[in-house]
């Protein structure tokens, strides 16, 4: 135990410390298993090789912001790219979402994750154990995507998103954005940014 603090401690100081603790009391308060970390390849297209829980206040931060600039949440599905094991998508039903979809490819995670989801006991959650289907994005959606690709898919995806035409009421909540020159152009306005928790956040709305 006490490797493991001087370890998070060298990471991130006392805030990476405090965040981890968030991290396990969310977990006591909510009957949930989100905080343990998986270690090893968890999908050979993603840039993270370990399984990292959200930070709650990244979340609430985001989902925030996203309320006060769409009129009405409850006609605009959430999606999870990557979900994990659920937190994401577990705060986002405090929000007015119509559904709230989770893609996780991993099939252990994905068993935990159908844990955790089916014990908020709510009929506004669908979950996918697979690799997102582009198509199966609609209008009027809002995005969560933590680095969820590699480069080449990241630059496909967002491309899927700027020419498709029915795609008119997109947000993208974009997190730790090593990719954001990818959005950096006319089909794209950013409305917030900051750093939230060590993490970046991004959120851009499809002109």
């Amino acid at each position: 135990m006490f490797i493991s603090l001087v370890k998070m401690y060298k990471a991130g100081g006392f805030s990476r410390i405090f965040q981890e603790f968030g991290n396990h009391l969310y977990d006591f308060i909510h009957g949930v298993e989100t905080s343990k970390r998986e270690l090893g390849n968890i999908n050979n297209d993603s840039n993270l090789n370990d399984y990292y829980p959200s930070h709650k206040k990244t979340v609430v931060k985001s989902l925030d912001c996203v309320q006060n600039n769409l009129d009405d949440l409850s006609s605009y599905s959430f999606i999870d790219i990557g979900c994990g094991k659920g937190k994401t998508l577990i705060i986002a039903h405090n929000y007015n979402f119509k559904k709230i979809i989770g893609y996780e490819i991993n099939k252990n995670i994905f068993k935990i994750l159908s844990d955790n989801i089916r014990k908020q006991k709510s009929d506004r959650f669908i979950l996918h154990n697979s690799d997102l289907n582009y198509e199966s994005i609609s209008n009027k959606s809002v995005i969560y995507f933590y680095n969820s690709f590699q480069e080449s898919l990241t630059k496909k995806f967002f491309n899927h998103l700027e020419k498709s035409s029915h795609l008119n009421n997109i947000v993208l909540i974009y997190v730790n954005a090593l990719y954001s020159e990818y959005l950096n152009n006319p089909n794209w306005d950013i409305v917030y940014q900051n750093n939230v928790s060590t993490q970046d956040i991004n959120i851009y709305i499809k002109k």
